[in-house]
């Protein structure tokens, strides 16, 4: 009996050593599994930071397009504005050089019938 006493108490031991080592095993696991869960949380938070401010660079392109867009429209409106002013002083150009070309004649007649 003293010896299975002894042999219990032995297994005991080991039982618990083992125990111990499985209990530490189990701690050190938690430990290191809530650290990767607290590593992919702020991982997580840094992700959504650069995709708030990648929405907000997004906004502003848009913005910056849309401003773009409309600059150009006013600048081929104002092109055509000026087609249009030089087509008319083109026209009136074109005019002004009859009259002249209409005086010129005048004159050349009139200085025919002086010198007649």
């Amino acid at each position: 009996i003293s010896e299975q006493h002894a042999q219990s108490q032995e297994q005991i031991a080991e039982l618990e050593t083992t125990l111990e080592s499985v209990a530490e095993a189990h701690i050190t696991k938690e430990r290191e599994s809530s650290e990767a869960i607290e590593n992919l949380r702020r991982e997580l938070a840094k992700q959504d930071d650069t995709l708030a401010a990648l929405e907000v660079d997004r906004s502003a392109q848009e913005v910056n397009a849309s401003a773009a867009t409309r600059d150009a429209a006013a600048a081929r409106d104002q092109a055509e504005d000026a087609m249009r002013r030089m087509s008319s002083l083109e026209d009136e150009l074109a005019a002004l050089k009859a009259q002249s070309a209409d005086a010129d004649a005048a004159m050349s007649a009139r200085d025919a019938t002086i010198d007649e």
